[in-house]
């Protein structure tokens, strides 16, 4: 943080990034902008006008950012953009990257009082596939099933602890029990470190999808739907497959104009996927449900696909 730092703050003030801003500001006696809601317009008057030095998003918003933003490159006060609430395609932080904007990504939660690993920008633009490195007095791992410390690009679940950590749930001694463990808090996150020290967060465990015995990342397949020059967004979620445990469903948004059939689709997706990640089951949107923060709220989707096999089985 420097002095003449100004933040701007879009997100909800309900929610730890948003709040967050107002503390960390408050603490470095530092500035901050508040827009009263998210418009991307706004947001880039704000940059170019307004004297904005850093700035919080979740990936859609960064999306309508660059989307409203065309060719013209952000002015070099702009010194970083923070990216959390979920997975940031590197394709989109590579476009934000060629209009000058240091779009770093961050992983955090509630339980830990938001960050807990940045990307720094000392090494941006390298590292953009990941969430970058512990910030001080955090300690984080990445554990294996039976509880050991893996070694970097082995998978496992993310571990947290510090003083930021929150100590328990309030009056909930079952999630207590799963998610607490001396001190270290288990995030129920997938994720692996790379080479050189930098997490790579994959998905929830909760989300991950298994496929006659292969683990499908939905955060990966949405990667490659998105890269489709007709879908503006994706989201990936399991759905009942019998024998095979689960299968993969996907929600699709087309762009504006876009057409696609599921054919062509599916034909893209098994050129850059393995078979069991390809998705089985494809329906189209008109925009994806997510909450005040900017994640995907995928308990919808699963319910909303559910509904759709349902109606095609009675037709």
């Amino acid at each position: 943080m420097r002095a003449d730092d100004l933040w701007l703050l879009t997100l909800p003030l309900h929610h730890v990034g948003g709040l967050s801003i107002l503390t960390r500001s408050a603490y470095y006696g530092t500035g901050v902008l508040i827009h009263e809601r998210f418009d991307p317009v706004a947001v880039n008057e704000a940059i170019d006008r307004e004297g904005v030095t850093l700035v919080s998003l979740v990936p859609p918003m960064l999306e309508r950012m660059l989307e409203a933003r065309g060719s013209r490159p952000y002015p070099g006060s702009l010194r970083a953009a923070l990216l959390g609430g979920g997975f940031a395609p590197p394709a989109l932080l590579r476009r934000a990257a060629d209009l000058g904007m240091r779009a770093l990504p961050t992983y955090g939660m509630t339980e830990t009082a938001s960050q807990v690993t940045t990307l720094s920008p000392r090494e941006w633009p390298d590292g953009l596939e990941t969430a970058g490195k512990p910030l001080p007095f955090v300690e984080v791992e990445v554990r294996g099933p039976e509880g050991p410390v893996l070694a970097p690009d082995e998978e496992g679940e993310i571990y947290v602890r510090g003083p930021v950590v929150a100590r328990a749930y309030f009056n909930d001694e079952e999630a207590n029990r799963t998610s607490f463990d001396r001190r270290w808090f288990r995030t129920g996150d997938y994720g692996a470190w790379d080479e050189s020290g930098r997490l790579r967060v994959l998905d929830r465990r909760m989300d991950r999808i298994v496929v006659g015995g292969e683990n499908v990342s939905p955060g990966e397949v949405e990667e490659v739907l998105r890269g489709h020059p007709a879908i503006a967004d994706a989201c990936v979620v399991s759905f009942p497959a019998g024998s095979w445990g689960q299968g993969v469903a996907a929600a699709l948004v087309l762009r504006p104009g876009a057409e696609v059939t599921t054919e062509e689709f599916r034909e893209y997706a098994g050129r850059r996927l393995a078979s069991f990640k390809v998705p089985r089951w494809i329906c189209f949107r008109e925009t994806l449900p997510r909450s005040d923060a900017g994640k995907l709220l995928r308990r919808e989707i699963r319910s909303w696909l559910a509904e759709q096999v349902t109606e095609k089985n009675r037709a």
